[in-house]
């Protein structure tokens, strides 16, 4: 097809077809004796499309991927798509000290136990 068909035949703009997509991100979730580890599935966002609020023991994730588009779809499978997830957070993280690195369309989020949690060996002294 030549582009006059292609835009001739449908007849549409970029921002009638655009459609939203809302989505779960796929999370694996680790814990060891300093922190507990989550990694979030967010292939093709940006950093700066990403918020993680922690308020009240409740992680909140959302996270936004957007499709630049040039001209008038003909096939148009790839959606923008709008991530939302939450957790639960135990008081024994300490939020303060939370960090999030993004690599390779994964969000990894250390959520580190405060000290008090930590797991202690208890020295026992002989008399």
């Amino acid at each position: 097809m030549d582009g006059k068909n292609l835009i001739e035949k449908g007849k549409a703009t970029i921002e009638e077809t655009k459609t939203i997509l809302k989505a779960t991100p796929l999370v694996d979730i680790y814990e060891n004796e300093r922190e507990i580890l989550l990694q979030v599935e967010i292939p093709g966002v940006s950093r700066e499309n990403i918020n993680v609020h922690i308020d009240n023991g409740i992680l909140k994730l959302s996270a936004f991927r957007t499709i630049e588009r040039k001209g008038v779809p003909e096939w148009d499978e790839i959606k923008d798509v709008e991530y939302h997830r939450s957790f639960s957070v135990p008081p024994t993280i300490d939020t303060e000290k939370v960090s999030a690195d993004l690599v390779d369309g994964v969000l990894a989020l250390s959520l580190p136990k405060s000290e008090v949690a930590r797991p202690k060996t208890i020295e026992i002294n002989a008399k």
